[in-house]
């Protein structure tokens, strides 16, 4: 776990995330939609479940940097958003999104 004042964390988005990480998605899923294609509907726990998967996958392969945002809320993390780290080692360059 990262974190950064005015107690923000960067949270590993691994799949034992998945319930709360579809929650998040589920609740902004309209918001999304303006900017995602895939966001058309609201998600299916599968859907989740089965994007997580390969970026947990690519972060063990040192591909991918994938992390979900976290703000204390009630005494409780609350996930408020999601950011990756997309990393091309023959290029030497990565890519965020």
């Amino acid at each position: 776990m990262f974190s950064f004042p005015r107690r923000v964390v960067l949270v590993p988005r691994i799949p034992a995330l998945a319930d709360a990480y579809h929650e998040l998605l589920a609740a902004s899923h309209e918001r999304l939609a303006g900017w995602e294609p895939w966001a058309d509907a609201p998600p299916m726990p599968s859907e989740t479940r089965a994007f997580i998967e390969p970026s947990a996958r690519n972060w063990l392969a040192g591909t991918e940097l994938p992390v979900v945002i976290a703000v204390p809320e009630d005494g409780q993390w609350q996930l408020a958003g999601s950011v990756s780290l997309r990393i091309d080692s023959y290029t030497r360059s990565g890519e965020i999104g």
